[in-house]
């Protein structure tokens, strides 16, 4: 018997990742509340533009009030502030002993763990920049990679198996650490919020001595949140982690200037 899945939040990472795993043949349910985007699918398939070859794939897809039936996994796609629906969509149709499994930024995976338990929550820290052009469109230029891991840092049958699925598709690892992969991603992604709050450049900000303070006083509270919930910071392709430290911050920012 298959497993069945559904995908909550049908957006650029759910699209994305959620069409390569319907085109290799899995049993996959969308599931959105944007009438544009679910109409465009249902009419004409979901167009996938990635940098391996762009697929056009069919997939049903509901909005939330239209689910029947109960599913193996459930994949939660949507921006962190709809988590709680997301959760109170998907928790009358999973399975007896089903996963949940965060395809997000920020830090859901233990809303997630409220719910099921920490063997059957499994958070996934995504290194792909994605997007949705238009209605039953969505693309990235990359091929991405996925980390996969429980809070606890254990492995286990449902973690194996999970990243085996996606690895199918994405290149997937395992991670005894996934929430310091996650808490590295997201004080990185707090480099664009700064730029935004400031409405200026990263490079604008660091000449001026008083902006650049404000800005390792920003990041300082990133980390001791971080730290303090636990997350043990990685380097990344963009910085290293050591560079995070407030310290380092007063002397050579992470913007490079």
């Amino acid at each position: 018997m298959s497993t069945r899945m559904i995908v909550i939040g049908t957006g650029p990472i759910g699209g994305i990742i959620g069409g390569r795993l319907a085109r290799a043949g899995n049993d996959i349910t969308f599931v959105d509340v944007d009438k544009e985007h679910v109409t465009a699918i249902r009419e004409a398939g979901l167009q996938v533009d990635v940098p391996d070859g762009p697929f056009k794939v069919r997939i049903p897809i509901v909005f939330p009030d239209e689910i029947e039936g109960n599913f193996d996994i459930g994949f939660i796609a949507v921006r962190s502030n709809y988590t709680a629906d997301a959760l109170a969509t998907v928790m009358p149709h999973l399975a007896d002993g089903g996963l949940l499994v965060s395809l997000q930024n920020g830090i859901n995976p233990p809303l997630l763990e409220e719910r099921v338990g920490p063997d059957r929550t499994l958070g996934v820290a995504i290194r792909m920049g994605s997007s949705r052009p238009a209605p039953g469109r969505v693309r990235t230029a990359t091929r991405g990679h996925l980390y996969i891991g429980h809070l606890h840092g254990k492995k286990t049958s449902q973690l194996e198996k999970l990243t085996a699925l996606l690895d199918s598709v994405i290149p997937s690892e395992t991670s005894d650490n996934i929430l310091g992969v996650l808490w590295s991603k997201l004080s990185y992604t707090c480099l664009g919020y700064f730029g935004s709050l400031a409405d200026a450049s990263l490079a604008a900000s660091c000449k001026s001595d008083s902006y650049r303070r404000v800005l390792v006083n920003f990041f300082a509270e990133v980390v001791v949140v971080g730290k303090a919930a636990g997350a043990r910071f990685i380097p990344l392709a963009e910085y290293k982690s050591a560079r995070l430290s407030p310290r380092q911050l007063l002397c050579e920012t992470p913007c490079g200037c």
